[in-house]
């Protein structure tokens, strides 16, 4: 039931402290006279986070954020991803949904029929993991032949139809993290690892961590990863 799975992924936010979402396009690679459209499809999915009662980086703290020099300073990372995470990160969002490309189509220009269709290629990752977990292709149609109306109406038939997947593949992916246990990296800085084996002695004989247990050991500095067992509750 993905009734079910949604209550234990909003159970797992709060407990948390609330996972955030960040909805976003990259301008850099946008013609200044379709930005308009990109702006017009990022609110309608913020809205369908809000109807879901996911958080979500408000446009306003976005916007001045971007307004900020910190956001020159990402923008000088050539990879597409880097960047998001680098974003996200600096925002505090633990997912992001990256509109990477809308084509709009005039259908009345091949003389199929008057109005418009809009495809939305949108992407989902997570920032904690830098894993991408969800690729969906939005399409909606207008018959309506004014061309901003028309078109903002396609986006919002796209949204609407296409959230739903976007939304089963981010409750799946949660829902595998809530069932099959969570992976935590630890760094320990400045302690040798003898003073730490008591603590590796303790979580490799803990049932809850099943002896998974892998360690990367230099000089005054450890790193471990781990499996958690349980659920959060």
């Amino acid at each position: 039931s993905q009734k079910a799975l949604e209550k234990s992924v909003k159970t797992l936010a709060q407990w948390l402290g609330g996972l955030q979402f960040l909805v976003f396009y990259d301008p850099r690679k946008i013609e200044e006279k379709n930005i308009q459209y990109y702006e017009y499809a990022y609110d309608r999915l913020n809205e369908q986070l809000k109807k879901r009662q996911y958080r979500y980086v408000e446009k306003n703290v976005f916007d001045n954020f971007t307004q900020t020099g910190e956001i020159e300073k990402l923008k000088k990372d050539s990879s597409e991803y880097s960047y998001m995470q680098k974003l996200g990160a600096s925002i505090k969002a633990e997912f992001t949904i990256f509109i990477k490309k809308i084509e709009i189509r005039n259908l009345s220009a091949n003389g199929l029929a008057s109005g418009y269709k809009v495809t939305i290629y949108a992407v989902a990752y997570d920032n904690c993991t830098a894993e991408g977990f969800a690729s969906i292709v939005m399409e909606g149609n207008s018959s309506i032949p004014d061309k901003e109306t028309g078109i903002h109406y396609a986006i919002d038939n796209a949204v609407l139809k296409g959230s739903d997947a976007l939304f089963y593949q981010f409750n799946k992916y949660m829902g595998d993290w809530i069932n099959s246990g969570a992976v935590f990296e630890i760094r320990f800085y400045g302690i040798s690892y003898e003073e730490l084996r008591p603590l590796k002695n303790k979580f490799k004989n803990d049932p809850l961590f099943g002896q998974q247990l892998s360690i990367n050991d230099e000089d005054n500095y450890s790193k471990w990863n781990l499996t958690f067992n349980s659920k959060p509750d």
